[in-house]
């Protein structure tokens, strides 16, 4: 007899099932004319899927997320040739509607996230902890497919956006580099040549990823680190702007309260 997993859930986030799915030896086709009462994911790693949504066929590429709403018809096949490869993820909970919605998943049938290998790390991490199902492995599933779905929605915007995932990296490596020496005062041509661009380009990209131009994101990290070592150390002000690569205690005193509202005796 065999038990199906499909079900509703009362908890915050609950995996129900999830396996990856080689589809070589023969053609599959799945058809649920009334869906599932559960969320059902297909990530797309390898070939092609061929679904159907409001009467339209959809050819869905490697690197793709499909996404099944509870009670909406399933339609979709994979033909051997293609040698596809599937990682589907059953789930339900009291906020899927909302991460899904808060990660950009939701109102698309189709998301494209690029077949990526972080993702294909936490779906591994998920799918043995539900196979194997070890103490706590429902909530550890629930924890992996929570990062599941915030790096795929990450993902998704890297892809929307005019700044590709090389681009991302880069950016990505000058602000741990800026986290970890928060101490160097460095001048935006430092910074531009470690991602191989024009100091315009570099400003731009920086932005356009953060949010913030380079001095402004390096001056906060300057002061989330000045009010630790205020707030932890016996450290007086003048030490603790010299600690951050302010030599002025003037400007840092400044600086310190347009970003916090407070002077640094506050925090002391």
């Amino acid at each position: 007899m065999i038990i199906s997993s499909e079900r509703e859930s009362s908890v915050f986030l609950e995996v129900n099932s999830c396996a990856r799915q080689l589809l070589s030896d023969r053609d599959y086709t799945m058809l649920r004319k009334d869906g599932r009462v559960d969320y059902h994911i297909l990530y797309i790693t390898h070939g092609l899927c061929t679904t159907e949504f409001d009467n339209e066929i959809l050819n869905v590429d490697a690197g793709n997320i499909i996404l099944f709403k509870p009670y909406e018809k399933q339609k979709y096949s994979f033909k051997a040739h293609d040698h596809s490869v599937s990682c589907y993820i059953h789930f339900s909970g009291t906020e899927c509607k909302n991460l899904l919605k808060q990660f950009y998943l939701y109102d698309n049938h189709v998301t494209y996230v690029g077949v990526n290998n972080t993702l294909e790390n936490i779906f591994s991490e998920m799918e043995y902890e539900y196979m194997l199902k070890r103490e706590y492995y429902s909530e550890m599933c629930a924890s992996h497919l929570l990062r599941f779905l915030a790096a795929a929605g990450r993902l998704a915007k890297y892809h929307q956006s005019s700044i590709n995932l090389k681009a991302q990296k880069n950016m990505d490596d000058v602000c741990k580099y800026m986290h970890t020496n928060f101490q160097e005062n460095h001048n935006l041509q430092f910074y531009a040549d470690m991602c191989n661009l024009s100091v315009g380009r570099f400003s731009h990209a920086f932005k356009e990823c953060t949010g913030a131009s380079p001095k402004a994101y390096m001056t906060q990290i300057k002061i989330d680190n000045a009010c630790k070592l205020l707030e932890r150390t016996d450290l007086n002000i003048s030490e603790v702007a010299k600690v951050v690569g302010i030599e002025d205690v003037n400007y840092f005193s400044r600086t310190f309260k347009q970003h916090t509202g407070h002077s640094p005796k506050f925090y002391k």
